[in-house]
């Protein structure tokens, strides 16, 4: 198939094989799991990780959700409105009262215990939804 007949997850991950065949100590993805269902999503973030951890790559990546960032990331730089952000541990940065500065919206930082192995996971609670 071209290029431009696969689909926008199909592409997104051709993209991103391009990207680790170059073989960089540096690695730059924006927004790699866009247009990925759930099951691609966690295959691409589990990458990113093992690259970073396992291979020592530097791996910066562009996302909408917190929550990516705090499975695989170490650091956030949180953008925030009139040109502000803040950068440090996504521990640190990724806490709800600057979540709603960034997004506007309340959120919920939770931990979730499957099979012994926690998760955190960021909870958007949108209002009028009920």
């Amino acid at each position: 198939s071209f290029f431009s007949q696969l689909s926008g997850g199909q592409q997104q991950l051709v993209l991103i094989a391009r990207a680790l065949v170059a073989d960089c100590t540096v690695i730059a993805l924006d927004e790699p799991t866009s247009a990925l269902d759930l099951h691609n999503q966690q295959t691409v973030l589990r990458l990113l990780k093992t690259l970073a951890r396992r291979d020592n790559k530097c791996v910066i990546f562009t996302t909408h959700d917190p929550s990516h960032a705090l499975l695989v990331a170490d650091k956030a730089l949180l953008l925030l409105p009139q040109g502000k952000w803040l950068f440090n541990d996504c521990q640190k940065i990724l806490n709800l009262p600057n979540l709603q500065q960034a997004y506007g919206v309340k959120t919920k930082k939770t931990t979730v215990i499957v099979d012994q192995q926690s998760y955190q996971t960021i909870i958007p609670l949108f209002d009028g939804l009920n």
